[in-house]
């Protein structure tokens, strides 16, 4: 018997939907690009079925997946984004922000997007109601908002404050258990503050010798920081917790120092308050006058680099990547060295190198010059080069120029499938790398 062409697409409709796991497993593991993994998991609820299963079971890592560029898209609203494939050369439009316009938050001033992580979002807006900072997290590629407590700052500059964010672990698969710490690069004075899930308040530091700090990571469970000059930092983050986790709710802070206790505790009117006093206080936050126990594991390097970064390898080595700017006549010329911080594996507080190496194998390392830099395996990506530094500068006339720098080779060359010009938004920077989600 003859079929009609309905039953012809209700069975290719049915077999699709059906193929076998194996082999829709084996498509999946040919697929790079995050996008290709969000586009297989929208062909029906069977496939999106599929992909989650896999991705639980494989447990495939973005360290194998195409980062790409985001950038400001070409029109309104603000809250608009794109996002550009580097070795497809390929742009995928109108990625939006989760919740309302930024343009239409309510009694919010001057927000920006300060730094992304884990595919997150660290969003800042000074609230003229609470007299604050609004602190919020915020995944795009999600749809999650998480709100952090609000952030007073008085006692820093505010064109220092929060110029990096790092995450201990990404809060959607950690809900109860990630720290966000705030690096105020080229600040001697109060360095860095953190929070973690669940509190209410920030814990800020202020530094007694001056140590700026220039990049910071969290490392096996560990937080590390890298100052001027290459010396590098164990940051020790959790000498107050018992007491941190008596308080409820964060105030202004006030100026008032008190040289002799280790911790200065503040009501809303500014009074000083012990550690009795902490269950009758209403709205009160931690000031930590003096650092965070931290431990330093290399001393400088002997010369200054212009930037500092701490990447993790795929293999998970801790990397210090330094960035040195060249002049030759009217040309500049960047370059970039790279050491290996070998750490005690009993402790992971101690160091045992620190030294140079011109090989970093099959990585290719993605520096970002105000957010998360990472590292990806080139292998598994195409046309992404081995050994490699991939970041991006901006052009005169706007345009993202993405350079490529051989460790090997120490040279450098510019990736001639550059992006359009970029539409100008005071919110984020230029272009940022990120490893969009696939599940």
């Amino acid at each position: 018997m003859a079929l009609t062409t309905k039953d012809c697409s209700v069975d290719s409709s049915s077999d699709w939907a059906n193929l076998p796991e194996s082999l829709l497993f084996l498509i999946l593991d040919k697929l790079f690009v995050s996008m290709h993994h969000v586009w297989f998991a929208a062909v029906c609820k069977e496939w999106r079925a599929v992909s989650i299963q896999y991705h639980q079971e494989t447990n495939r890592c973005p360290q194998t997946l195409c980062p790409m560029l985001m950038i400001p898209s070409e029109y309104k609203p603000q809250n608009k984004l794109t996002l550009y494939d580097v070795f497809q050369r390929k742009e995928y439009s109108k990625i939006e922000f989760p919740g309302p316009s930024l343009e239409r938050l309510h009694d919010i001033e001057c927000l920006d997007l300060v730094s992304n992580i884990h595919g997150w979002w660290f969003r800042r807006g000074w609230s003229s109601h609470e007299a604050a900072y609004i602190t919020t997290l915020a995944n795009l590629f999600m749809n999650v908002a998480i709100r952090l407590p609000a952030f007073h700052v008085s006692l820093m500059r505010q064109d220092y404050w929060c110029s990096r964010i790092i995450l201990s672990a990404d809060p959607i698969l950690n809900p109860d258990d990630f720290m966000v710490l705030i690096l105020n690069k080229g600040c001697a004075t109060v360095p860095l503050a953190f929070t973690k899930a669940g509190q209410k308040f920030w814990s800020c530091y202020t530094e007694r010798d001056g140590v700026c700090f220039e990049d910071a990571i969290f490392h096996q469970g560990q937080a590390y920081a890298i100052g001027v000059g290459g010396s590098v930092f164990s940051l020790q983050l959790n000498d107050h917790s018992k007491l941190l986790d008596k308080l409820e709710l964060a105030p202004p802070l006030g100026l008032d120092y008190d040289a002799d206790r280790e911790l200065t505790l503040e009501s809303s009117n500014g009074e000083l308050l012990d550690e009795e006093e902490l269950n009758t206080g209403t709205a009160m936050v931690i000031h930590c006058r003096y650092p965070p126990k931290k431990i330093l594991l290399a001393p400088s390097l002997g010369s200054e680099a212009d930037k500092e970064y701490l990447v993790e390898s795929t293999k998970g080595e801790l990397l210090h990547v330094r960035k040195f700017y060249n002049e030759d006549g009217e040309k500049k010329h960047q370059e970039f060295k790279v050491y290996k911080v070998v750490l005690d594996g009993k402790d992971g507080g101690s160091m045992v190198q620190h030294v140079e190496v011109n090989s970093i194998g099959d990585d290719a390392i993605f520096i970002d010059e105000h957010h998360h830099s990472f590292s990806v395996l080139a292998s598994k990506i195409p046309r992404c080069q081995p050994n490699s530094i991939y970041f991006t500068l901006t052009s005169r006339h706007r345009d993202i120029l993405i350079y490529i720098y051989d460790l090997e080779a120490g040279t450098l060359t510019l990736d001639h499938g550059k992006t359009a010009q970029y539409s100008w938004n005071m919110l984020i920077e230029p272009s940022i790398w990120v490893v969009p989600p696939v599940s």
